[in-house]
């Protein structure tokens, strides 16, 4: 808005309820309202001087009036107590001229170019600038224009807006997230995310006149990897659980301001040696596993982070920790079962993490070499000792294979070897057929007294396919079993009926 202003100034008091003041515009004078028009409301104090500029000091702008241009006659009215005029001072012509016409100075408007740096991050509580390669200059001050159609940032006035009232001085110009708190004192949210700026000359009228390059600044979050750095986990754990071959190890992320991590790094290596295995995870907890039972590790973690340009970055490695693996656990529940004169089924309950058994045995007290036995699949607990002496004692052991290693033996368990043979029977055990058999398998045998038999199948690796014990009379008796789901090949069926065992031989089609 051009600043020079013109004066009126009455010679004398009147005893005048009010005054006015009228401009006409018949002397060639354009702007205002065309025609002319009247300002009213003014007393006696408004004239020591009554000053005033082309926009009549805000009073044309405000209800949308252009400022005025050119010649105008201007009349003070002295007005009664009636609001009618009483006496009159002027017409005065005024000639309002722009800048640079007739006896006004020319305009000025010189910007000269943004030299900040662009783009330019702004985390939280930093400040950037907006500097000039020269001193500024224009009649009608400086705005800065922001945008946020190509950065899409958020914030502020939530679109484009210009921010006015900027001064030669005021550059270089400082910038952060809140405009100085002019937004929020303008219950404005603060700037986020990426937002242009430039800054514009303005001439006497308030009309851009000139105007700067476009900077980009990135009000960024703190997570934004300029604002925060790659920081290790926290909290470190391990739980140890039950399985003797694996491990969960445990940890917190990073607190802030550290920058939130997009994949984590597991080191582990068994103690006294020198290369570390690496696993990588996004969660935060990671399953360790073939680890030997009863051994001691180290493992370390560090964080793996966005760098903000299409790469990424390391933390530092925590600090090393050790911990030991739960012990691969003996079997329990041993037991034995006599076959045959040099067989004897011998058996545990499972171990829950026992991925296969090993067995020895030798005569009992003997110095003998171990005979060694192994279980061949995952949840087999059970192996027959053949070529055994009859009537010798033996002893035996068995221990847990854990995925890589195995554990402690149990102690040491014994049987007595009986004499029997296959076909020799303590009661009327007859005959087994048809043998072979395909379908069914008739057992005729001949008892005392009214009593149970137990009727018990294994394969020949000592595994039981079929136990059953039922209740028989006294006299001759014929008993058919369904073994159409038997495997084919060769099976041992004990007898027994109380201390009498019988051990007949079949095979299956």
């Amino acid at each position: 808005m051009f600043v020079v202003q013109a004066r009126l100034q009455l010679d004398g008091t009147q005893d005048a309820g009010n005054y006015e003041v009228v401009f006409d515009d018949s002397a060639g004078g354009t702007g205002g309202q065309a025609g002319g028009f009247t300002l009213t409301g003014y007393t006696e104090v408004d004239f020591n001087p009554y000053s005033f500029d082309n926009d009549l000091n805000g009073t044309l702008s405000y209800y949308g009036l252009p400022p005025l241009a050119g010649a105008w006659l201007v009349t003070i009215h002295v007005l009664d107590a009636n609001s009618n005029s009483c006496g009159s001072a002027g017409p005065t012509t005024v000639n309002f001229l722009a800048p640079g016409e007739g006896s006004c100075a020319p305009p000025v408007c010189n910007l000269g170019m943004i030299t900040s740096a662009t783009p330019q991050t702004l985390c939280a509580g930093a400040v950037g600038d907006i500097t000039l390669d020269a001193v500024p200059e224009a009649d009608g001050g400086f705005a800065i224009g922001w945008d946020n159609t190509a950065g899409g940032g958020t914030g502020a006035l939530g679109n484009p807006f210009n921010l006015t009232g900027i001064n030669a001085t005021d550059f270089p110009y400082s910038v952060d997230e809140d405009l100085g708190g002019l937004l929020s004192a303008n219950s404005y949210p603060p700037f986020a995310g990426m937002w242009d700026a430039k800054v514009y000359a303005l001439d006497y009228l308030g009309v851009p006149c000139d105007s700067t390059n476009v900077i980009t600044f990135n009000f960024a979050p703190a997570s934004d990897p300029a604002c925060c750095s790659c920081e290790p986990p926290t909290n470190i754990s391990v739980d140890l659980g039950t399985d003797p071959n694996r491990v969960n190890i445990l940890w917190d992320p990073p607190a802030a301001p550290a920058c939130t991590p997009i994949e984590y790094q597991v080191r582990y290596r068994r103690v006294l040696t020198t290369a570390w295995n690496n696993l990588a995870t996004t969660n935060t907890q990671r399953v360790v596993q073939v680890l030997v039972q009863n051994k001691v590790y180290d493992y370390r973690l560090r964080s793996k982070c966005d760098d903000g340009n299409g790469g990424f970055i390391w933390s530092a490695m925590t600090p090393i920790v050790k911990f030991r693996t739960v012990p691969c656990d003996e079997p329990t529940g041993m037991m034995s079962t006599q076959l045959t004169n040099n067989k004897v089924r011998v058996e545990w309950s499972e171990y829950t993490y026992g991925d296969k058994y090993q067995i020895w045995y030798r005569l009992a007290g003997s110095s003998d070499a171990w005979g060694s036995l192994v279980t061949f699949q995952e949840g087999m607990v059970a192996r027959v000792i053949s070529n055994l002496t009859p009537g010798a004692q033996y002893e035996w052991k068995v221990r847990s294979f854990c995925e890589v290693s195995y554990g402690p033996w149990t102690d040491l368990q014994y049987f007595t070897n009986m004499t029997i043979r296959e076909g020799q029977f303590d009661f009327g055990v007859q005959q087994v057929f048809p043998n072979p058999a395909k379908d069914r398998l008739n057992v005729q045998f001949t008892l005392a007294e009214k009593s149970d038999v137990n009727f018990v199948v294994t394969d020949l690796l000592g595994r039981e396919v079929m136990n059953v014990t039922s209740p028989y009379f006294e006299g001759a008796n014929n008993e058919v079993f369904d073994i159409q789901g038997f495997d084919s090949g060769n099976y041992m069926m004990r007898i027994t009926n109380g201390d009498n065992v019988s051990v007949k031989k079949f095979m299956k089609l």
